[in-house]
């Protein structure tokens, strides 16, 4: 039982530092998992290959916007992260 118990706690943990890992650097992560962090992208487009293009804009008051690209392989892997605009 307290195995179980450790072994929970230890998965958990790991799950929310992961989520933090996400938000920092998505290469290497499933785009599954970018998106629960960071939500649904704005827009989503296929490329050759079987890989794809999603992209989140963020726009704050005065109209500046931030553009955050992620290509993934044909298995859904982030392989390439970019920003442009006024991001951070």
């Amino acid at each position: 039982m307290v195995l179980f118990v450790f072994f929970i706690a230890a998965n958990l943990s790991g799950c929310s530092m992961s989520a933090a890992e996400i938000k920092e650097n998505p290469a290497g992560h499933s785009i599954s998992d970018v998106i629960i962090s960071w939500g649904a992208p704005n827009l989503t487009a296929e490329i050759e290959g079987g890989g794809k293009v999603y992209t989140w804009i963020a726009c704050d008051a005065s109209n500046h916007c931030c553009n955050q690209n992620m290509v993934t392989d044909s298995n859904g892997i982030v392989v390439n992260y970019t920003e442009s605009g006024s991001c951070r």
